[in-house]
């Protein structure tokens, strides 16, 4: 029951490096609540053969050692459906404007490197004449549009830590779907922060692909399961552009070989670090709750590397009794 619960709270299509950190569904707190649960589920002696022995010492003797022990960040509130409905629609948006000419449109897996942040966008599109900046594993600099699917419990993150970055790194329009107030917002960078633009007419053009046009009374037309390809996008004229050659790759899976920077408090990943040991968005349970993350134990150890990283080893440790964390010692 448990592991149904765990898997119920967990926002399974958002895993970004913002701030050095590496933020599950847009929250901490659901980040210290996977790595609770691979924690306990995995047992002491999986972290033990992870970190160094001495600083998983001090971090027992450390939480442990004092009569008041901090309560740990970990929170199992369910996450409330249909968030597989908005990762549905999100998905049918992206269907829908495959292979239209003159743009190219990616989504979910393929992120954005802002700086030093990288973020997955629900659906984001560029010119094809800015395909050149497209690398092996994510997108160098903002695109020309962004489409984010709003939740509520991705809400305080999207409109706020993520607008932030957004503006900051110069994206020029995002389109923000409210999933459950069934509203779209079109927002476009006005100096150093967004502003949100008056809809008054059924078809929206975007501001920065003035081709692109969607009609957002018919967003949530086809809100059901199953891909469909959705008729509420228009583009008039043709957009013409002129492909530019891919200058390099950038970095990808496996350019570093994985050995986490663990320390009692949250160490802060880099941009490499989190390409390499990310791996797959994708989370299943076996043996009776046992975390698998990306189909094997090698992406399994890597999350967990790298949410220690983001944590510390002292709030990892607070999810194991002290004799189970003796034990192994």
């Amino acid at each position: 029951m448990k592991g149904l619960r765990f898997y119920d709270a967990l926002p399974k299509h958002k895993a970004e490096l913002v701030d050095g950190r590496f933020i599950i569904g847009g929250n901490l707190r659901k980040s210290a609540m996977m790595l609770a649960y691979m924690v306990e589920n995995l047992g002491a002696q999986y972290v033990a053969d992870l970190v160094p022995r001495d600083i998983l010492q001090e971090a027992v003797i450390e939480v442990y050692g004092r009569e008041n022990v901090a309560a740990p960040l970990a929170d199992f509130t369910a996450v409330k459906p249909p968030y597989l409905r908005v990762q549905q629609l999100a998905f049918n948006m992206q269907f829908s404007l495959f292979n239209t000419p003159g743009i190219t449109v990616f989504g979910g897996r393929m992120s954005i490197k802002l700086g030093a942040d990288i973020f997955m966008p629900d659906v984001y599109i560029i010119r094809d004449e800015e395909c050149y900046r497209i690398k092996d594993a994510y997108l160098e600099g903002a695109p020309d549009l962004i489409i984010e699917v709003v939740t509520p419990y991705m809400r305080a993150f999207d409109f706020g830590i993520r607008l932030d970055k957004y503006a900051k790194a110069g994206l020029a329009e995002v389109w923000m779907i409210d999933y459950e107030d069934r509203t779209f917002s079109p927002m476009v960078l006005d100096g150093a922060q967004f502003r949100k633009v008056p809809v008054s007419s059924p078809y929206y053009a975007s501001v920065s692909i003035p081709e692109l046009k969607i009609d957002h009374r018919r967003i949530f037309d086809h809100d059901r399961p199953g891909i469909t390809k959705l008729d509420i996008f228009t583009i008039e004229p043709p957009i013409v552009s002129e492909l530019r050659k891919r200058e390099e790759r950038g970095p990808g899976r496996y350019s570093v070989p994985f050995a986490p920077r663990v320390d009692l408090e949250p160490v802060e990943i880099t941009l490499l670090e989190y390409i390499s040991w990310g791996g797959e968005i994708k989370f299943e349970m076996v043996d009776d709750g046992i975390p698998v993350f990306g189909g094997n134990e090698e992406t399994t150890k890597e999350w967990l590397g790298l949410l220690i990283m983001t944590m510390g080893m002292k709030e990892t440790v607070k999810y194991l009794p002290a004799k189970e964390w003796s034990a192994v010692l």
